[in-house]
């Protein structure tokens, strides 16, 4: 569980970002850097309901650690961010069960919010060349990581990519 002080660090945290990429009015920052306005907005996270500031929604999210310990954390979605069309994450992986579990738990939190709905190529894929159904989407998505690769020190074999492109 959160404490308040733990979220009210995290809401300012918040707020030197969203002052960095100027999403957030000097009032707002020279508010929200005061003791009374933050802890107000860290009890109204902490009471399960949502604040906004600098045109994100706020709330505590559960993401969960390596060892499926869940670990609660503000997150902010920016809702500025409009699609035109649905959107699907290609996420290529191969790891072990406790790994994957807690890595599709922690992308579902934090895509759910803007409708991005992940493929995964270890269930989602079809049928047939998994290398050239992955080259192919990649060539048709817009690349997070583009083709980035990970090799573990154990197997040598790992591969992971990830890109996004719009549905039809």
């Amino acid at each position: 569980m959160l404490k308040l002080t733990e979220v009210v660090a995290q809401v300012q945290n918040w707020v030197d970002r969203l002052n960095q990429y100027s999403e957030i009015t000097e009032r707002s920052i020279r508010r929200y850097h005061e003791p009374p306005a933050a802890e107000a907005f860290a009890r109204t996270l902490l009471a399960g309901a949502r604040g906004r500031l600098g045109g994100y929604d706020f709330r505590i999210a559960h993401l969960r650690e390596l060892d499926g310990r869940e670990v609660a954390t503000v997150i902010g979605v920016n809702r500025r961010i409009r699609r035109s069309r649905k959107l699907r994450v290609f996420v290529g992986h191969r790891f072990t069960p406790a790994v994957t579990g807690n890595l599709r738990h922690n992308l579902q939190v934090v895509l759910r919010p803007y409708g991005i709905r992940p493929v995964y190529s270890d269930s989602d894929m079809p049928n047939g060349p998994v290398f050239e159904t992955i080259l192919e989407w990649n060539e048709s998505a817009l690349p997070i990581f583009p083709y980035s690769t990970i090799v573990t020190p154990r197997s040598g074999r790992t591969f992971s990519s990830s890109s996004v492109r719009q549905s039809a």
